[in-house]
């Protein structure tokens, strides 16, 4: 038997030891794998394992063991790993999660409980004892110590029964400890954050900042934000993130909200519900499975995704990423539900402030070319009068001259010139939207059938030239010349473009222009609509000429080579016939004209 004084002396070492690592761990796997390990040392047994619930608690598993050095008791830890018990008293660690009681089982082979006889057997393990941790009534883990039996291993189990008590207390204060340190570090980002919404003036700066403050002040080891798409594919498209990304962020690249989409995430079913949902437990997981790997690997053990919602509409998500297992109590969800909130506001502010600010810049094109067309259409006017004159004195002199061919040679130069003058009035006129036009139906398809062959020779050979067109009918009221003549003028720029050769291709669709197309657009009335795309694959644009591609006399080509007058035209065709254009470009990328038509409505 032991002496009294060195078992007092063991118990108080333990005691203290337990006290001061359990006070410091990092987080609740780790205090359980310190209470096995600092146990194990003290009283010199070779093994012991703890057990816990699964996040829905239909079952429970081992979580971590301790086997020193002992090689074999390893391969015993991993052949245990394969179990997994219900909370039953059927099993030994569900006896005393059940119960909350523990228990000393002194001889393995005889007790019904044990259903792991024989695989310990092999390990001279005869006996066991099994602890439940408790915390506000509540089993949280089950510790098993197995031994030999023998009468020295019978009195230190009465002595790591005495601690029972104060584990319950460094626990629980552990728990505490935990929660605290989860609140702050919640309160701490949302403060931050909140200070950065009302200053930031740039939507991508303010999702950086957020991110980054997350994981700088919040400690998580990596967070992302991510907006839905509207395409076909319902994607998601990562906008940010910070931390530890490495592989696991280029795993994210396809993901998609659509509820049949083979790859229809955690941030998927957030977007579809509008529900913050929690991975508990990476490693096991079932909806996790095809990321598990790559998180694992960036330390990710837990994740919080949460809904960023703009007027009941969920935009996309706020994820979390924890380095601990169940990282996310319920009071720091709503801490962080909060921060989603105020992420999505600050999304909100910023889009509604860009939105006024756009809607002013187009206000002010839109005044800007009605003025330049009402100054271009009295130019007009008035030089047609003069023209009118100039040709009418040229052709009296010219048929009066009949013997002086050299005089009527330059009679015919001023007439030819005059001429060309007067296709360029027709141009401002057609600009400013002064010219008469007849308007018949047309089917937008046939048009660009008709039509086609003569703008494949506005293209040098090195450009292929392909329509795309679809199945359905496209009836609009148009003039067909001037319709032709808006396509042939952005062929002839898209050809200009493509020095080097490269692709161009006109495609139609039927679009429905509705009270979110106008307000992301800034343009367009409620209807059906006709929708031209003619996209190049040439050198493109830069933001500031395409605020002016529209304007009369404006170009980018050098002197003599153009006359600035092809794009105001199809911007005044487009107008006569109540549509609307739009243009998209990236220097280096391409150019794509939209035009839009208004179909006619049976």
């Amino acid at each position: 038997m032991l002496e009294k004084e060195s078992m007092l002396e063991m118990e108080l070492k333990l005691l203290k030891n337990l006290s001061l690592l359990i006070a410091n761990a990092k987080d609740f796997n780790t205090a359980l794998d310190i209470c096995l390990t600092e146990t194990c040392k003290t009283t010199g047994w070779s093994y012991g394992e703890a057990w816990v619930s699964s996040k829905d608690k239909d079952y429970i598993y081992i979580t971590t063991s301790y086997y020193g050095e002992h090689g074999e008791l390893r391969e015993l830890y991993e052949e245990i790993k394969k179990f997994n018990f219900g909370p039953t008293t059927t099993t030994l660690p569900g006896y005393v999660w059940q119960t909350k009681q523990p228990l000393l089982v002194k001889e393995i082979a005889s007790d019904s409980r044990f259903v792991r006889q024989d695989l310990v057997a092999k390990y001279n393990l005869k006996s066991a004892l099994a602890i439940p941790i408790i915390i506000n009534n509540d089993v949280i883990a089950v510790i098993i110590f197995f031994m030999s039996n023998t009468q020295r291993d019978e009195e230190l189990a009465n002595l790591v029964l005495a601690l029972i008590p104060q584990l319950g207390v460094f626990f629980n204060q552990l728990h505490m400890n935990d929660r605290l340190r989860k609140t702050n570090r919640a309160l701490k980002v949302l403060r931050e954050v909140n200070q950065i919404i009302t200053k930031e003036t740039d939507e991508s700066s303010l999702l950086n900042n957020i991110c980054k403050i997350a994981v700088d002040t919040g400690g998580y080891r990596m967070a992302l934000i991510a907006l839905k798409q509207h395409d076909k594919h319902k994607s998601i498209k990562i906008i940010t993130s910070a931390g530890f990304t490495g592989d696991y962020i280029k795993q994210l690249n396809d993901l998609s909200w659509a509820e049949s989409h083979p790859k229809s995430s955690l941030s998927g079913k957030v977007i579809r519900t509008g529900k913050t949902h929690i991975i508990k437990d990476v490693s096991s997981d079932q909806d996790f499975l095809p990321w598990r790997d790559a998180a694992l690997k960036e330390g990710f053990q837990s994740v919080i995704s949460l809904p960023l919602i703009v007027n009941k509409d969920v935009i996309g998500v706020l994820n979390m990423y924890a380095s601990e297992i169940d990282a996310f109590d319920t009071e720091e969800k709503i801490l962080l539900e909060e921060l989603a909130n105020d992420v999505a506001y600050g999304i909100m502010f910023l889009h509604t402030k860009i939105e006024k600010e756009k809607i002013q810049e187009q206000l002010l094109q839109s005044q800007k070319m009605e003025a330049i067309g009402q100054l271009a259409a009295g130019v007009a006017h008035d030089f047609n009068n003069f023209l009118t004159a100039i040709m009418g004195y040229c052709n009296i002199i010219y048929d009066r001259l009949k013997d002086n061919q050299e005089v009527r040679y330059h009679i015919q130069q001023v007439i030819d010139a005059s001429e060309k003058a007067l296709t360029l009035v027709q141009s401002l006129l057609t600009f400013s939207r002064k010219q008469t036009v007849e308007l018949s139906q047309l089917d937008i398809n046939q048009l660009i059938i008709n039509v086609s062959r003569l703008l494949k020779k506005l293209l040098t050979k090195h450009i292929t030239f392909k329509t795309v067109l679809t199945d359905k009918q496209l009836m609009i009221l148009g003039n067909k010349n001037q319709l032709e003549q808006l396509l042939m003028n952005l062929v002839s720029n898209a050809n200009d473009a493509m020095t080097d050769g490269g692709s161009l291709t006109i495609s139609t669709s039927s679009v429905e222009i509705d009270e979110s197309f106008i307000k992301t657009h800034g343009f367009g009335k409620t209807g059906r609509f006709a929708l031209i795309t003619v996209e190049d694959t040439g050198m493109g644009m830069s933001e500031d000429i395409i605020k002016k591609i529209f304007e009369p006399f404006f170009t980018t080509k050098p002197i003599g080579k153009g006359t600035g007058i092809g794009l105001s035209v199809a911007y005044g065709i487009v107008k006569q016939h109540n549509g609307y254009i739009d243009v998209i470009s990236e220097h280096g990328k391409g150019t794509t004209f939209y035009i839009y038509l208004p179909l006619i409505v049976e």
